[in-house]
């Protein structure tokens, strides 16, 4: 894809009512896992969302991995090398390796990545942005040669996104059980995409006999229903509700995990005139407190944002930070505000709290006067793609932790995914040039954005579970992963 797993934020869980069944079992080499939003499809080049990127971890796997600290681990490739210029990979596929139903895994499944993901457009038209890069794919025996147009330090990362990943190599698109054969620890034994999901072991799985004998996947909605099963012990592992944090923020169960993606105001001036105006924008920015808001309204499990990017990557520059003062001193002047101005959200999403308490800070210190308006999902898709929403509560979520994985999908001019309109051919140039840091000084002074929180994943995971892996992209492998028996 890659995917930025949520091009859009509809992690923010829907709350609502949803069946769900659940196969607890005294097995204790079983895992239940609750998932707070459905699963969107079996196909690993057409993952766009979290859950669904978590799942199909463990049935497939690619050429390389990115580990909890950031770093490329051989995976199917067993070993690779990058030549000088920097525009040619080799990757030596790794001998022995079997999918699921016996069939030998060979160089020709690492050969038909890119062409799968130019195939598979309908659901996968981001994957692109992973291997458009790729001028060609070469064998030479059992080594794989990617040969790229211009050199990319982040290609390694975009290879070990699961949208990479190494199918059979008459596979066609993946939808139905039957077809999801991979090589990975698990194997999907049933899959009811909007309910439930059961993995059973690989017994034929290469690295070694997995830990679990089953993980049981139980899609749950409802945000206190999940607690409610984490508590009774039918979930080992949930992601909650920020809102449900301070219930069991004293608990040794619960995780924040500071993750690859960050909470913001995207500002669209297309159908507000006033939001073209840079001061306008700035005054905007500095009138908003971030570490207020993470405190007061996002329970305190969110990060206050001190650049344009989550925590996890490493920033020069800041983006404007709370100053009151400074907001009504650069607010164009003469202007008259007459009309007020919407504040997007998704309906349901448990943020029209946050949006209000923007719109109180804007009218306190500027006068500037704002409505909450509440979408459903396709509606705030189809705003958001049309350009017609003037200030949303959004954010983004990048496949690996480089500026590579953020700038060029939310800032490029011609990226579908800039729902700012933002347009500066400078930042094209450099975001083109890979000069990331310059393209951030730019977009911090222009304020297409203002960055409210850098996500942490707040879940709860049993005791019970052991050797599982945190990492800003959710869950990895879980091979290694055990139940205790107490």
């Amino acid at each position: 894809m890659m995917r930025r797993f949520l091009t859009f934020f509809a992690v923010f869980a829907v709350i609502g009512c949803h069946k769900f069944s659940v196969r607890h079992t005294e097995d204790v080499s079983t895992l239940n896992w609750g998932f707070r939003n459905e699963v969107s499809g079996l196909e690993p080049a057409e993952i766009h969302d979290e859950p669904t990127a978590n799942a199909l971890r463990q049935v497939y796997e690619t050429l390389v991995t990115i580990d909890e600290a950031g770093q490329i681990q051989p995976l199917l490739a067993d070993k690779y090398s990058i030549s000088s210029d920097g525009l040619t990979y080799r990757f030596h596929i790794r001998e022995g390796v079997r999918f699921s139903d016996g069939t030998p895994l060979t160089e020709q499944s690492a050969l038909l990545i890119t062409q799968r993901m130019r195939l598979l457009t309908m659901k996968a038209t981001e994957s692109l942005d992973l291997v458009k890069g790729v001028e060609a794919v070469h064998l030479h025996g059992k080594v794989v040669e990617f040969v790229l147009r211009k050199p990319d330090s982040s290609f390694l990362k975009k290879l070990a996104n699961p949208a990479c990943a190494l199918v059979k190599a008459n596979q066609g698109p993946i939808r139905s059980v039957q077809e999801s054969i991979g090589t990975g620890p698990f194997v999907i034994e049933k899959a009811d995409l909007k309910q439930d999901l059961i993995l059973k072991r690989n017994e034929k799985y290469w690295g070694g006999k997995p830990g679990l004998s089953e993980i049981h996947i139980s899609v749950v909605i409802d945000g206190a229903t999940r607690l409610q099963m984490f508590k009774d012990g039918r979930l080992d592992i949930t992601a909650i509700q920020p809102n449900d944090v301070a219930a069991v923020r004293n608990s040794p169960e619960l995780h924040l995990t500071p993750y690859n993606k960050v909470m913001f105001l995207q500002l669209n001036g297309l159908n507000a005139p006033q939001l073209r105006n840079r001061d306008f924008r700035c005054a905007l920015a500095a009138s908003i407190d971030q570490v207020e808001i993470c405190k007061t309204i996002l329970g305190d499990v969110h990060l206050p944002s001190t650049g344009l990017l989550p925590s996890v990557i490493k920033q020069p520059y800041k983006v404007i930070s709370n100053n009151p003062s400074m907001a009504k001193s650069i607010l164009p002047k003469g202007a008259v505000y007459s009309q007020d101005i919407e504040i997007a959200v998704y309906a349901g999403s448990g943020y029209e709290r946050l949006a209000e308490a923007i719109g109180v800070s804007f009218e306190k210190t500027l006068g500037i006067k704002t409505y909450v308006k509440q979408y459903g999902q396709s509606a705030l898709q189809q705003g958001n793609l049309n350009h017609t929403i003037p200030i949303l509560v959004t954010g983004y979520s990048g496949d690996y932790t480089d500026p590579s994985a953020f700038l060029p999908a939310m800032f490029l001019s011609t990226s579908g995914s800039n729902g700012s309109s933002y347009s500066n051919p400078e930042v094209d140039r450099l975001i083109d040039e890979g000069a990331w840091d310059k393209a951030m000084k730019i977009v911090a002074e222009d304020v297409p954005i203002i960055p409210l929180a850098s996500w942490r994943e707040p879940e709860l995971v049993s005791k019970r579970v052991i050797g599982l892996i945190y990492s800003p992209y959710g869950h990895l492998s879980l091979a290694k992963v055990n139940i205790s028996a107490k």
